[in-house]
């Protein structure tokens, strides 16, 4: 799908959400279940000719869901949770590619049709066969910037990324900018043997911007998960540790809490008042003007879904929890505070999120200090709770 008519349809879906809810305050959610899950089927034919596409890979965004279209490009997902989701396609012959579903108990998706564009000049027998011998990709050096504050290693070093052949790096200097841009022939496959998952992704629009003061990055998390299988009772103990660790103050945690009005009570404060311009991923944000004290609850609105909420606040947020986030992580040296701290600022006033701590479009909001390093290693599946 384009990539201009995927954000257009999201668009189109946020009016859609937000036309019976506004001017509501109210958090509590509505009649239908959140929590449900559904079959979803469909089929994966050729943009062109229209042809099935069998043997491709499909796996549904922040989940474990994922399986195999058959001879006719036919595929079903037996529990595919309520909710707009990012569906990762992989096929021989026409790469990678990212669908979008919305799933609601009211229109349960029975015949999906994913058109795919073919490669150029690729033939499919080369392709598939490509694709079976690991070994044909080029090695390549793999810049210690993206190792670091995009994947987590070598922070977390029991989480590796196993194809660095399929990704490619180029850089150029725009002025005082430095700008490096990261592509990928096939999604991205990450061991994290730091929280127990193989962790597919696919890279969407990804651009680091250095310049003098600190360093920004542009992106989109469209990962799929499988769980790992722990050696002993002792990693699985380590595991489920870790994982508490990388949700507690994360984005997905504050919309999740936010979802159902416990922001507050879940630890998180937030700070409302003037924004600034220029803001930089890592740099100190104490010159901001961010002082007022406010309830995030009164700034969210129920939609026609159960499953989705909008925030809408007209200024930039600081949100703190208190961690001790900084004393351990040396990406944030030179920020002195002692709670972990993220600005969030909305571009168009408002953003569609779900209860599961998703946002429609990463696009939506403008992030800077913790919550705008992402990285892979710590991302976490939806259906991950912490209790």
């Amino acid at each position: 799908m384009d990539r201009f008519l995927h954000k257009k349809s999201q668009w189109i879906l946020l009016l859609t959400l937000v036309a019976p809810s506004l001017g509501c305050s109210s958090t509590q959610p509505l009649a239908s279940d959140p929590g449900l899950r559904v079959e979803v089927s469909g089929r994966l034919v050729d943009a062109v000719s229209g042809q099935p596409i069998a043997r491709a890979t499909i796996r549904i965004g922040r989940t474990h869901q994922h399986t195999t279209s058959d001879s006719t490009g036919a595929f079903t997902l037996p529990e595919v949770p309520l909710g707009r989701h990012d569906v990762m396609v992989v096929a021989p012959a026409y790469g990678a590619s990212v669908q979008f579903l919305i799933v609601s108990e009211e229109g349960v998706v029975n015949d999906a049709v994913f058109r795919l564009p073919r490669l150029p000049s690729t033939d499919a027998a080369a392709s598939e066969e490509g694709a079976a011998d690991e070994n044909r990709q080029p090695e390549r050096a793999v810049p210690r910037v993206f190792e670091r504050l995009y994947l987590g290693s070598p922070r977390f070093p029991e989480c590796t990324l196993t194809n660095p052949g399929t990704v490619d790096f180029t850089t150029e200097v725009r002025g005082n900018a430095e700008v490096m841009r990261i592509t990928a022939s096939e999604p991205l496959v990450v061991e994290n043997r730091w929280l127990g998952y193989r962790v597919h992704v696919a890279l969407q629009g990804m651009v680091m911007i250095r310049r003098r003061g600190g360093l920004t990055m542009q992106h989109e998390n469209i990962a799929a998960f499988e769980d790992l299988t722990p050696r002993d009772e002792e990693e699985h103990k380590r595991w489920r540790k870790n994982r508490r660790t990388a949700y507690w103050g994360s984005l997905q945690h504050f919309l999740t809490a936010l979802a159902v009005g416990r922001a507050v009570k879940e630890g998180f404060r937030v700070y409302a008042g003037t924004s600034v311009e220029n803001t930089m991923t890592l740099a100190t944000m104490s010159r901001r003007t961010v002082a007022i004290e406010v309830d995030p609850s009164q700034y969210v609105s129920p939609t026609a879904y159960a499953f989705a909420r909008v925030l809408r606040f007209p200024e930039e947020w600081r949100v703190t929890f208190a961690s001790n986030v900084y004393k351990e992580d040396t990406d944030f040296q030179g920020i002195r505070m002692g709670d972990q701290t993220s600005w969030i600022r909305l571009r168009e006033g408002l953003a569609p999120f779900t209860v599961r701590g998703d946002l429609f479009d990463s696009n939506s909001v403008r992030l800077a200090g913790y919550w705008a390093v992402r990285r892979v290693c710590q991302l976490l599946p939806h259906s991950y709770q912490p209790h």
